[in-house]
C-alpha cells in the first residue's frame, strides 16, 4: 500500500495516459492537494516517462486519429 501521494501517483501512472489523468484519479481516491504535489518540473516528468506509451499516443493525438488503430 503506497505512503503518500508521490508513491500513488508513480503506482498509478503506467495505466494512464497523461499527467492530468492521473491527477483525476488521484484526485477520486481521496488524495488532496493533488496539483500541489505534482507540480514540479522533475516528479511531472518522471511521472510522464512512466505513462503508458500507447494510451499516451493516443491521448496526445489530433481528434481524427484517436480512432485509429
Amino acid at each position: 500500500m503506497p505512503r503518500n501521494i508521490i508513491e500513488r501517483a508513480f503506482e498509478i501512472a503506467p495505466e494512464c495516459g497523461t499527467v492530468d489523468e492521473v491527477r483525476q484519479r488521484l484526485g477520486r481516491e481521496g488524495f488532496i492537494n493533488v496539483t500541489s504535489h505534482l507540480s514540479g518540473k522533475l516528479t511531472r516528468q518522471q511521472i510522464n516517462d512512466r505513462l503508458d506509451p500507447e494510451l499516451k499516443r493516443i491521448r496526445h493525438a489530433p481528434a481524427g486519429e484517436k480512432n485509429d488503430g
